[in-house]
């Protein structure tokens, strides 16, 4: 997160990681998938980047509003993935990115259950992965 790997919280790190096995899952190309090594065909490492920006000026004379005046800010997601043979050989790489924009306001709390923050985080963290398996399946680095 931000260049930083202490700065990732555990929940945000197994959030990343069910988002994948879901997505690598609902793909239906493999017979197995799972987060510990094993004797497959294909191994997968997925590195999960969050560059995340906001002003803190706007931050504080948001909370200073009580949140009447919005805060804004964003997450740029990159998701950077190795395929390699059971051996270890590296086949190829898939690298997607996307960005997230958010605001907070008060007025906003009545849109809140039809597009909570972290569903939308969780979905993009999806179909990212979920590109990915297209662009590798297109460049023939599994079958």
């Amino acid at each position: 997160m931000n260049g930083d790997e202490e700065q990732v919280d555990v929940c945000d790190l197994a959030t990343w990681r069910e988002q994948a096995v879901r997505a690598y899952t609902d793909s239906e190309l493999f017979s197995k998938v799972g987060t510990e090594p094993s004797r497959g065909a294909l191994r997968v490492e997925v590195t999960v980047t969050d560059d995340e920006s906001h002003s803190m000026l706007l931050w504080w004379i948001s909370g200073l509003s009580a949140w009447i005046i919005p805060d804004y800010g964003s997450n740029e997601f990159t998701v950077e993935t190795t395929l390699k043979d059971p051996n270890g050989r590296v086949l190829g790489q898939v690298r997607k990115s996307e960005k997230v924009n958010y605001w907070e306001q008060i007025l906003m709390l009545f849109a809140t259950p039809f597009a909570c923050p972290s569903c939308v985080i969780e979905d993009t963290l999806y179909d990212l992965n979920r590109a990915t398996l297209v662009e590798a399946r297109e460049k023939k680095l599994f079958d």
